[in-house]
């Protein structure tokens, strides 16, 4: 579990640093509204994470039609923190987008470990692995 978190730990970093220089470039070069920006970002670093996690963090062997699945529902939940944590503090209190997105991304990430490790990437049968009539 310590290697796997260390692992987390940096899959996150990438992912997160990505998404950083995605939001900025949207939004402070391209003059993109900050949600729109947000979401595009999150995208961008959606892809990275998939990948990086399934194979290099959890290790997974799991079936990728199941997983991607489940991090999509997973990676939903941290849109919607996302999102809401960003339009409150920058538009609602003002707050610096770099401050809220250092905030928000230990909110995300925090959801996205416990989810990932206990549902997404956790042992699954592949689909070719079970039986046919179960």
């Amino acid at each position: 579990m310590k290697h796997e978190a260390m692992r987390f730990l940096l899959v996150g970093m990438a992912s997160t640093g990505t998404h950083f220089v995605v939001l900025a470039l949207l939004y402070q070069g391209f003059n993109i509204g900050i949600l729109y920006s947000t979401f595009i970002a999150f995208l961008v670093a959606f892809m990275l994470s998939y990948v990086a996690n399934y194979h290099y963090t959890f290790k997974s062997s799991g079936d990728h039609r199941i997983a991607i699945l489940k991090f999509l529902v997973s990676s939903g939940i941290g849109l919607l923190w996302n999102l809401l944590i960003m339009y409150l503090l920058v538009e609602q209190f003002a707050v610096n987008y770099v401050v809220a997105f250092i905030l928000m991304s230990a909110v995300v990430a925090t959801n996205n470990f416990i989810l990932g490790k206990i549902w997404v990437f956790s042992s699954q049968p592949r689909i070719q692995d079970i039986p046919p009539g179960n």
